[in-house]
């Protein structure tokens, strides 16, 4: 899916070169991709021997769903659990983590400044 989105419509064999795979292979799992909703089969309208995978309202939901870092349901209802003190003491710890990450990251470009400067 990740390709898909990044590629844009692919055939079959395309994607079976990419991923180096079994043309009856890539095709299986796109038949299985299928069956879920996640992807569909389109014909070339200046080819009609040619079809391309592209991903469905579903397929991008469900990507879009995966690249999330957290739950944002799950993050929501454990906050709820949290008391006040609690919380406060979370988002002070997150502050300092951030502060401490822009720091290194400030540093970081400094020193390479300082390096394409040579």
């Amino acid at each position: 899916m990740n390709h898909l989105v990044i590629s844009g419509p692919l055939t079959v064999t395309e994607a079976a070169t990419h991923f180096n795979r079994a043309q009856s292979a890539m095709s299986e799992l796109i038949d299985r991709l299928q069956a879920n909703g996640y992807v569909d089969r389109v014909k070339d309208a200046r080819d009609k021997r040619k079809t391309f995978v592209w991903l469905t309202k579903s397929g991008r939901e469900i990507f879009n769903k995966t690249q999330e870092v957290l739950d944002r349901e799950l993050l929501e209802n454990s906050m709820e659990l949290l008391t006040v003190s609690e919380r406060t003491a979370l988002i002070k710890s997150l502050e300092s983590i951030a502060s401490a990450s822009q720091a290194i990251l400030t540093k970081k470009r400094q020193e390479d400044e300082t390096f394409k400067s040579l």
